[in-house]
């Protein structure tokens, strides 16, 4: 027999329910607030609740009973403690249960967030399963059991739109039991074994490969981190005016670029070689095309840079030829133009040092035209 996920069985009991829904989530019940529920469910299948607990701060709390009358008349019962109008047994006592009854299905054990953790849950009274469950709902580490009798015992595999079957289908590890408790067989990442040498052979097995998987890619990083380093050095120019600077930036592109190159190479001969490794290659690579990107960026920005320096220049050869012509060579207004000037070939200085500065032109050609004027 073939087993739903756990997001299927949830579904039942947790009707949309949300940990984190609108304060406005619930139906009054004695002055209390019910929060547990999502307000666009509750609108279009429930008639009323009732809460014979106790209120703090407007909602329930505590040890009571919840009684959620639905207009298709499914049962609904939570009986155990509620903290903030929801589902909680963080910090109570483990006695008596708390046990939460919707339809056919009903859980009993730990809640959380309006959320069920860990118990067990019945089907039409039978158990159905007894451990723990995901975070998203699905069955976790505990004993899964089936209408013909047999049960598994083991973790399971959280993956949304599967199933557990006792042939294998949606467990990690476990073993199947008859309905006398007799081990049947052995499972492992989804794969059915007849005996259990066989099912631990399998287990060291992936151990080993494991262990061999971090050596291979332990070994591989460090071949990498030398060569690359290698690489670094080969960048000769050193930071200093405009033209080094652009000059450094060039050769520390080219050496990300032959990083991207060397492990596009070795990702190629991984993938045809079903090497296990590839993980680790592709994060690399991406490491080399991000630091491509950075110094591609400040190449362009120190491009830019050389570029705002020339027109600089050229304004600074204007300013001088409008100053002569105009016949201030000894006037106050000459004065003016040659301070001015020697602000421009201050900051001209400070950009082609830096490499990095872009000065405004705006401001140079405001100048400019009031020189112009006069």
């Amino acid at each position: 027999m073939k087993k739903t996920a756990m997001t299927a069985i949830m579904a039942a009991a947790l009707l949309a329910g949300c940990s984190s829904i609108p304060s406005g989530a619930y139906k009054e019940s004695g002055g209390c607030r019910i929060d547990r529920y999502n307000p666009t469910w509750v609108a279009a299948n429930v008639t009323a609740m009732t809460w014979d607990g106790a209120c703090l701060k407007g909602l329930a709390n505590g040890y009571g009973k919840l009684v959620v009358t639905r207009r298709d008349s499914v049962p609904e019962t939570y009986q155990g403690y509620m903290q903030r109008g929801t589902f909680s047994t963080l910090g109570q006592p483990a006695e008596p249960a708390s046990e939460f009854v919707s339809g056919k299905y009903r859980w009993v054990g730990l809640f959380s967030n309006g959320r069920f953790y860990s118990g067990q849950i019945y089907l039409d009274g039978k158990l159905d399963y007894d451990g723990s469950l995901h975070a998203s709902g699905r069955y976790g580490t505990g004993k899964n059991y089936f209408a013909s009798g047999i049960y598994i015992d083991g973790s399971y595999i959280d993956r949304a739109g599967g199933g557990v079957h006792h042939n294998g289908q949606g467990v990690s590890r476990g073993v199947v039991y008859s309905p006398e408790n007799k081990p049947l067989r052995w499972i492992y990442q989804e794969k059915a074994y007849s005996s259990e040498k066989a099912w631990k052979q399998a287990m060291e097995d992936e151990r080993l490969a494991s262990e061999r998987k971090a050596r291979n890619e332990a070994a591989l990083n460090s071949s990498l981190d030398t060569l690359f380093a290698r690489m670094d050095s080969q960048v000769t120019a050193s930071p200093g005016d405009s033209e080094a600077m652009l000059a450094y930036y060039s050769q520390n592109r080219d050496v990300a670029q032959a990083k991207m190159a060397t492990v596009d190479k070795l990702i190629t001969k991984c993938t045809s070689s079903s090497c296990d490794y590839l993980d680790l290659l592709k994060s690399r690579r991406d490491q080399a095309y991000q630091a491509y990107q950075s110094h591609d960026s400040n190449y362009d920005k120190t491009q830019e840079s050389i570029a705002s320096a020339a027109r600089m220049q050229a304004i600074l050869g204007a300013l001088e030829q409008v100053a002569v012509s105009s016949g201030y060579v000894d006037g106050a207004r000459y004065q003016q133009a040659k301070a001015q000037q020697q602000q421009l070939g201050n900051a001209l200085s400070r950009l082609t040092s830096s490499g990095s500065g872009v000065e405004s032109a705006g401001n140079l050609a405001e100048i400019y035209m009031l020189m112009q004027r006069d």
